[in-house]
């Protein structure tokens, strides 16, 4: 017959996974939150990306459904995450 772990080894056992999960989820929310911070772009850098004028990016922040450029506003500043301009331009030549 195997042999029962005492309720205690029992509950260390289970805090020492939960510990472990815990870390991973650590880990991955700063590398999510690092990897986010690295792509953030302005303006004059997404526009240079796009090969296309500043004022053009902006008219585009302002459009509403699929032709909106994703942003985020940053109180007054605009910031674009290289990962989400790829997938909308992606989707754009889909569209046409």
């Amino acid at each position: 017959m195997p042999s029962r772990l005492s309720k205690t080894e029992e509950l260390q056992e289970t805090l020492l996974q939960a510990l472990s999960r815990l870390r991973v989820w650590e880990n991955g929310a700063k590398q999510a939150m690092q990897t986010l911070v690295d792509e953030l772009m302005t303006v004059s850098e997404i526009a240079a990306f796009l090969k296309v004028p500043a004022s053009w990016v902006y008219e585009r922040t302002r459009r509403r459904g699929i032709d909106r450029i994703p942003h985020v506003k940053l109180g007054k500043y605009l910031r674009f995450s290289i990962t989400e301009v790829k997938d909308w331009l992606q989707k754009q030549y889909r569209e046409r």
